[in-house]
């Protein structure tokens, strides 16, 4: 009896982990994490709210395979393919809870940050000229370190 009960366990731990695992998505690569909430995948179909330039969240999805790979990016509250490629790295910092439309393109970091008015300002920031590997927003401007 024993070992009917420890099989049965077992056997429900397998099916309950592939459960799970089957569930699981993927979610492919790109900058649109850092202004988009609630985003899923069902199909090939990539969904989230996104920030507009006003910073509200408007719904938005796209199909993944036209982007081949290049990562995705928010647009102005749409989900686009990026460019310079879906591997690309983006530094740390705290500019990420404060800035959207963030992207590389190769050392280049740019992207929309909040200034202290409440306005997005375009920036951009050459992250070779960075001491630290952390970018902060400094009243609105994208900007090495993490200190205020």
């Amino acid at each position: 009896m024993h070992r009917l009960t420890a099989a049965l366990t077992l056997v429900s731990v397998f099916v309950l982990a592939t459960g799970v695992a089957a569930n699981a998505q993927y979610l492919p690569p790109g900058s649109y994490q850092l202004s988009c909430r609630n985003i899923s995948m069902s199909g090939g179909v990539l969904s989230a709210a996104c920030t507009d330039p006003q910073g509200n969240y408007r719904w938005t999805h796209i199909h993944v395979a036209v982007c081949a790979g290049a990562g995705i990016a928010n647009r102005n509250g749409h989900l686009r393919c990026g460019s310079g490629g879906g591997s690309t790295m983006l530094p740390m910092g705290s500019y990420q809870a404060s800035c959207i439309d963030v992207s590389m393109r190769g050392p280049i970091l740019s992207a929309r940050c909040t200034s202290p008015s409440g306005n997005r300002i375009y920036s951009s920031l050459d992250v070779r000229q960075c001491g630290t590997p952390n970018v902060r927003n400094r009243n609105g401007f994208l900007a090495c370190g993490v200190y205020p």
